[in-house]
């Protein structure tokens, strides 16, 4: 099984947003008009697409980690703790200095295994329970 990370459009992470993040709702709600300004992820396995993630320009040191989802079948196999090393090395190589992303309270011991750290209180999004999560990139460099 060979995995291959590399830059796809933003169209290409629509299905796999919606079967994954929000499955009961439209899938109008997996596009944003954000997405034309972001950089996109894709992690293949012979030549599937299974699993995506977004950075998001935040400001002109800090980016935005948004709707970053595996397909189930392949959660706890390495493949999004692999696209997010990917993504981390490609920021030390600019003048980013911040990634950060509001994570699923069930999500927060594999940000904090790379190095991000709680920001703030917990919030909810669609009853879905939520924390900031910062990781420091300049520390990285």
């Amino acid at each position: 099984m060979t995995l291959l990370i590399r830059d796809i459009e933003a169209k290409e992470t629509h299905l796999i947003r919606h079967k994954v993040l929000w499955p009961d709702f439209p899938l109008e709600k997996c596009i944003l008009k954000e997405d034309e300004r972001a950089q996109h992820y894709g992690a293949f396995i012979e030549g599937n697409l299974i699993g995506v993630l977004s950075l998001f320009p935040d400001t002109d040191l800090s980016v935005r980690l948004r709707k970053f989802a595996i397909m189930p079948k392949f959660q706890g196999k390495g493949i999004g703790l692999a696209m997010l090393q990917f993504v981390l090395k490609e920021l030390m190589n600019s003048k980013t200095q911040t990634l950060w992303c509001d994570a699923r309270s069930n999500a927060l011991n594999f940000y904090q295994k790379l190095g991000f750290e709680t920001e703030g209180d917990e919030f909810f999004k669609e009853h879905v329970s939520y924390y900031k999560m910062v990781c420091t990139l300049n520390f990285m460099k």
